[in-house]
């Protein structure tokens, strides 16, 4: 059993009862249990059990009538969620299935295999009339790509481009044994969007430093870019890298106060290429942080795709100018021992700190929905480094 079932906490739309009173037509009714089955197979397949089924535990979107679930228990059986199936059923009021209801309750159905293989298979006029369709993406985007002050929505065609159907429900089976990796110890994570190990550099002392410049991609901009964050070592895009605080020179991480690397006194300046620069201190050479300002460039003129695909890291397709792209993965973020949104949202510090604020700089934060380079933090969050150097 995975350690933990992360889920919706709340969804815009209707619980199953709520939406039966809106009186939806039977092919709506059809498409929501063909959705609840398919989720639960998801689950059940998975070893989680949902534990507190019932028609309250069924949201449905008010625009798309799409099936959620919600309220996870994750206790009990299998056949605790196929009794609690029968009760949706008979909710759906939909004609042909009595047996199945009958069959979810009594016990004859053992498992949520059976159900899915009834609702796909039509058998002298009983069965569903076409096979499950899959359960909405996890996030709606905005249709159109714009420009609009400091965020950036994607469009539905980005939204698709690269991604494969996957079930309504948030689903987490954090991995606890820790690999090694090119002499480093890594800790991996599952995406709860693409089911990827997500690995982590586990000890600061482990991340590789050194890293060659020829390894920089001209994107067509005015920096180059480094095709991976602070903490990966190499291309492999499974290795996130690891979050620092904004000034972690002291490989201090989330570990101590911030005045313990930039005191309450000390005036906030852009810190690129600065001795206060972790990227120049790990990496070397000429790397260094980017600027806000880069951000901005390479949000501005390069093209994002949001790319979801089974066993990577979610995370963004940048493609540049010159045709060349790099990848950035949703690393998530860290601040006092705790990590957060792994593999759901991606948190990249600038080396320039917020005019006339305490302590605070900018970044740029991106998640399945929307590109936003007006995100601001406090610097002791810790956010992931990706490198860049000036062209010569």
């Amino acid at each position: 059993m995975p350690d933990e079932c992360i889920i919706e906490e709340y969804v815009d739309g209707l619980t199953l009862d709520e939406w039966m009173r809106t009186a939806p037509d039977e092919p709506l009714r059809r498409k929501v249990l063909e959705q609840t089955v398919d989720a639960l197979q998801y689950c059940h397949h998975k070893g989680v059990v949902h534990g507190n089924l019932s028609p309250q535990s069924v949201m449905v979107t008010h625009q798309e009538h799409l099936a959620k679930l919600v309220a996870f228990g994750c206790e009990g059986q299998p056949e605790d969620d196929l009794r609690a199936l029968g009760d949706i059923i008979e909710v759906l009021q939909l004609p042909g299935l009595k047996h199945v209801v009958e069959g979810c309750r009594d016990g004859k159905i053992t498992s949520i295999d059976e159900v899915a293989h009834a609702l796909r298979h039509r058998e002298s006029g009983k069965w569903l009339p076409r096979a499950l369709v899959v359960l909405a993406l996890l996030a709606v985007v905005v249709a159109g790509a714009f420009w609009a002050g400091h965020r950036v929505s994607l469009s539905h065609d980005n939204r698709l481009a690269d991604s494969l159907p996957l079930p309504a429900i948030y689903f987490s089976d954090t991995v606890q044994l820790a690999v090694k990796h090119d002499g480093a110890k890594l800790v991996p994570h599952r995406s709860m969007l693409t089911g990827a190990n997500m690995y982590q550099v586990n000890d600061y002392r482990d991340i590789p430093g050194d890293i060659p410049e020829d390894v920089a991609v001209d994107l067509g901009l005015s920096v180059l870019w480094a095709p991976f964050n602070v903490g990966s070592g190499d291309a492999n895009v499974n290795i996130t890298g690891n979050g620092f605080t904004w000034c972690d020179t002291l490989d201090v991480g989330i570990h101590q106060p911030v005045d313990k690397y930039w005191p309450q006194s000390r005036p906030m300046i852009d810190i690129a290429g600065t001795e206060s620069d972790a990227v120049r201190r790990i990496w070397g050479g000429n790397w260094r942080m980017p600027t806000q300002a880069e951000w901005h460039e390479l949000v501005a003129k390069c093209k994002w795709i949001l790319t979801l695909e089974r066993g990577i890291p979610p995370g963004y397709r940048v493609h540049g100018p010159s045709g060349a792209e790099i990848f950035l993965p949703l690393a998530g973020y860290a601040l006092r021992y705790r990590g957060h949104d792994l593999g759901v949202a991606g948190y990249y510090w600038s080396s320039t700190p917020v005019a006339g604020a305490d302590r605070e700089a900018h970044a740029l934060r991106i998640d399945t929905a929307a590109i936003d380079i007006g995100h601001v933090a406090s610097i002791d969050h810790s956010y992931t480094l990706r490198p860049v150097l000036d062209k010569r």
